[in-house]
């Protein structure tokens, strides 16, 4: 269930992504208006926003239609409220020996709270879009 607070037009998002880019922060460069989840992930934590939902991003830079996250919490909403007000975008922060990389991750595209809407969960899993593992 998604608010009008949490909704994120497509200009604020294209601007919040170019000012973003302004500043050195890598930004997906597929459109992310154009995709659709292809995996359900359940229990997006930080392991999963820090590595599968980054490999999702990495897959869908190649111009792979798949790669897409839907990510279904069964537990709380405060990740789903937190996602949507964003545009489901977060920053992921690469520390290397090259220094540290800001980096816009886009492949979670939505968040369904399982405790609040059982029947939204179900849906989303039993999407004959949905693949068993994203490829390139």
């Amino acid at each position: 269930m998604t608010t009008s607070r949490e909704r994120v037009s497509d200009d604020l998002a294209r601007a919040w992504l170019a000012a973003a880019a302004s500043r050195g922060a890598a930004v997906p460069a597929y459109d992310l208006a154009g995709v659709r989840p292809s995996v359900v992930h359940i229990g997006p934590g930080v392991f999963h926003r820090a590595h599968q939902a980054v490999y999702g991003d990495d897959v869908l830079a190649t111009g792979s239609a798949t790669g897409g996250i839907c990510a279904v919490s069964l537990r709380s909403a405060d990740l789903h409220h937190a996602l949507a007000r964003q545009g489901h975008l977060y920053t992921l922060l690469e520390r290397g020996d090259g220094g540290d990389r800001a980096r816009l991750i886009g492949s979670i595209r939505e968040t369904v709270v399982a405790t609040g809407d059982p029947e939204a969960a179900l849906r989303r899993l039993t999407d004959p879009a949905v693949q068993s593992s994203p490829s390139p």
